[in-house]
């Protein structure tokens, strides 16, 4: 082999080498029923997300796009398998519409992702990504509860799973507020339920060191129940107070508070 040969063979190993040393970290926020204008970059003056509108004015602005689905489980699988819901046969939020007397009937439908297909975790998984599954997951077939262990964000490719399950919105006792009735969640009395999943988002942060991640952070807010910490709901009825009926976009000093929460957290993990 020549010395010209060499050079360019000890290049290409060189730049192979700093490729894999520089694979990028993904921190993914999903949102759930966030309103194009409910954030400050989209046009919002009555809710406050000054962390969302540092990442916009930071990034990427999308101003013609859309969700694949209008609905919670078709554009959760759509996002991790990269497919369309007619595609993967899944085109209803899990458990569905039960309009018997409407015009138009409900295809039959699948309600959950195959395992035949390939999640963005486990295609990154193949590249030596660690991965965590953080908050709403609502992809279990339902009402078949003998299938939910089949079908965890563990068993689509994820490395771990803090707060999903079956539910399309907070259940549990105190629904967004101490008690959750999680997986893998803790908390205690009076804690939000924003601010423990951010808690958990964290403490991977902290602890992911050895392998490039993903952290999948799907948020259960801005769904219903609309509720909020106290305090952020009296702000919020204050700066509402304060101003002549109309000033305003929004008008819900509940769900402007749980926006902020979304915001906080954003904040923290960024």
């Amino acid at each position: 082999m020549d010395l010209k040969r060499m050079c360019l063979l000890g290049a290409a190993l060189l730049a192979g080498a700093a490729a894999e040393a520089k694979k990028p970290n993904f921190v993914f926020f999903l949102v759930d029923d966030l309103g194009t204008g409910d954030v400050g970059c989209f046009g919002s003056t009555f809710h406050e997300t000054p962390n969302i509108d540092a990442l916009c004015a930071q990034g990427m602005k999308f101003t013609q796009a859309y969700s694949a689905c209008t609905v919670c489980s078709p554009s959760r699988a759509a996002i991790l398998t990269g497919r369309a819901p007619g595609r993967l046969h899944l085109t209803d939020w899990i458990d569905g519409h039960k309009k018997p007397f409407a015009k138009l009937a409900v295809p039959d439908w699948k309600m959950q992702i195959d395992h035949g297909l390939t999640t963005l975790p486990e295609a990154l998984g193949a590249g030596g990504y660690d991965s965590l599954f953080v908050g709403k997951w609502h992809l279990m077939p339902n009402p078949q509860p003998e299938l939910w262990p089949a079908h965890t964000p563990e068993k689509h490719g994820f490395g771990g799973n803090i707060g999903g399950r079956e539910w399309g919105q907070p259940k549990g006792p105190g629904k967004y507020f101490h008690p959750f009735g999680m997986p893998n969640l803790a908390g205690k009395p009076g804690d939000f339920l924003t601010d423990c999943l951010t808690d958990a988002a964290l403490e991977y942060l902290g602890r992911a060191k050895e392998k490039p991640f993903l952290l999948y952070m799907s948020y259960y807010a801005v769904h219903t129940p609309v509720m909020c910490k106290p305090e952020y709901e009296e702000y919020f009825q204050r700066k509402l107070d304060a101003s002549p009926k109309g000033t305003y976009p929004q008008s819900n000093p509940k769900y402007a508070g749980l926006m902020k929460s979304v915001d906080d957290s954003v904040g923290r993990i960024v």
